[in-house]
């Protein structure tokens, strides 16, 4: 994530009297080094970015999207309103529920209201800032939800406009690095205005996977792609996800969790000139060469972490899929160098779903 993102929660932490180098430490940020060190110029990780998000909710009484959480757990309310809408069918009854929810649960001030004007939905964002200009967080906020309505819906939902409250708090460019449509200051609520049709879109996730996003939440949704692909093979990628330690979901689940038959999937498959297993091995491939380019991550490292317990089985697939071993492919993109040292997270439920062989690895490469 960009360094000044993360400068502005620790900002944001500081102003509400939080012990910063307290905080850096409890997301598990080096304090060695100054803060602004830390951060550096290239930014933080996704992952910590993520945890240090969720902390500062908490300790700056935003709490989570303005749900309440505990020290322990900040995303506890956000965890509650996952099991309400995992088993919706449509975006719009999602949406209904979570405001639903909100009037029942949320702190003061914070929630959500729907509303259709012609064919365009316009959901209105409420927070603790309804009146005045919102802080920069809460505009970040705004584009979490966007991208959790899109990844609820396995679809990229493309934003008519944004409309917010008072003049910008930040430079044009940085609210257009968030939102890809027309933005509108000086309005009389936060909002984000759509197309009707989004609201028809059918809940693709089951509640065990909603589960597993909580626990890391932001993080799949700041590395989701964000383009406007709405094809059939994007919907079974969101499915497929990017824990490759976990078992791909089988041909009856897709079927399932997009609503449909297995023959009209079959034949919309076949339209885009594609079927599940291409998709399955497409995925497995570039999550490979994305793992083998990273100087951190030896060969064995990237078999395990792409689930094959046997790494010559992992060079086998990686030939059929590449034409090169994964050595080969590793030598194009990374200088040979004595030790790799791992930084891939396992917290949360990634980490509990991680198969032993791989916790020894993390163990191993982390004591070295």
């Amino acid at each position: 994530m960009p360094a000044e993102q993360a400068q502005r929660l620790l900002a944001s932490a500081h102003k509400y009297g939080a012990d910063v180098d307290k905080l850096l430490s409890s997301v598990g940020l080096d304090l060695s080094t100054p803060i602004s060190a830390e951060v550096g110029e290239s930014g933080v990780p996704a992952d910590l970015y993520c945890k240090l998000l969720q902390k500062v909710a908490y300790v700056t009484h935003q709490h989570w999207f303005g749900l309440p959480g505990t020290e322990s757990d900040p995303v506890g309310g956000f965890r509650m309103l996952c099991r309400v809408i995992a088993h919706c069918r449509t975006l719009e009854q999602a949406i209904d529920r979570a405001t639903e929810f909100y009037h029942l649960y949320g702190l003061p001030g914070w929630g959500f209201q729907l509303h259709r004007d012609g064919g365009r939905a316009c959901l209105s964002i409420c927070s603790r800032e309804q009146d005045r200009a919102p802080e920069f967080k809460t505009v970040h906020y705004m584009y979490i939800l966007h991208r959790f309505w899109a990844w609820l819906s396995g679809q990229y939902v493309e934003l008519d406009e944004v409309n917010l409250v008072s003049n910008p708090c930040q430079s044009l460019p940085t609210y257009r690095e968030l939102f890809d449509c027309p933005i509108n200051f000086n309005q009389r609520e936060n909002s984000l205005v759509f197309d009707v049709e989004y609201l028809r879109a059918p809940i693709i996730h089951s509640e065990q996977a909603l589960m597993q996003f909580v626990e890391t939440a932001p993080y799949e949704l700041l590395l989701a792609p964000q383009d406007h692909d709405d094809s059939i093979t994007a919907k079974i990628c969101y499915l497929i996800g990017s824990d490759f330690t976990r078992p791909m979901p089988s041909f009856d689940e897709i079927i399932y969790r997009l609503h449909t038959s297995a023959s009209t999937l079959r034949r919309k498959l076949k339209k885009e000139g594609t079927t599940y297993q291409k998709i399955k091995d497409d995925a497995r491939c570039e999550a490979a060469k994305a793992y083998l380019k990273r100087p951190d991550l030896s060969v064995t490292t990237s078999a395990i972490l792409m689930g094959f317990d046997d790494p010559s089985a992992f060079t086998r697939s990686f030939k059929r899929w590449t034409g090169l071993a994964p050595s080969e492919y590793r030598a194009r993109y990374v200088p040979s160098s004595p030790k790799c040292a791992e930084v891939y997270p396992i917290d949360g439920a990634i980490g509990a779903s991680i198969k032993p062989q791989v916790q020894q690895v993390y163990s191993a490469v982390r004591s070295q």
